[in-house]
């Protein structure tokens, strides 16, 4: 199923990865499945945003006293990253605590700039979500 979004007028494709969390390969998922794994994910995300997305601010003000700059580079990235996600974790638990009987769990990953993915629950794979221009 294809699934268009616009962001400030420019319209971007959702793309879904399936990927093997051990092997790092992809994985086919069949195409029924995949549609409801997908329209889980994006209402659990979208949940989600909907309370962290407002605490970023706070978050980003504690980062930059606890760092002494209101800057992210290349050398701090990754304790920024590790900063968002131990503050994330909260609301993962919150979010997934509430929705056990979903398919799919919300997981932060730190790889992709603390971005949210999805795992697939009872098989080890990881789900993730990429915006592409048309």
């Amino acid at each position: 199923m294809k699934r268009t979004v616009f962001c400030n007028g420019v319209a971007y494709d959702m793309i879904f990865r399936y990927v093997n969390k051990r092997t790092g390969e992809e994985v086919n998922i069949p195409e029924k499945q995949k549609e409801k794994l997908e329209e889980q994910f994006l209402d659990l995300r979208d949940e989600y945003c909907k309370i962290v997305n407002p605490k970023y601010e706070t978050w980003n003000g504690e980062w930059d006293e606890m760092s002494g700059t209101n800057t992210i580079t290349d050398e701090n990235r990754e304790e920024y990253n590790r900063f968002i996600a131990k503050k994330q974790n909260r609301y993962l638990q919150l979010i997934n605590g509430q929705n056990l009987d979903k398919g799919i769990m919300l997981k932060t990953d730190l790889e992709e700039d603390c971005d949210i993915c999805g795992i697939i629950k009872g098989i080890n794979v990881q789900m993730n979500m990429y915006l592409k221009k048309m």
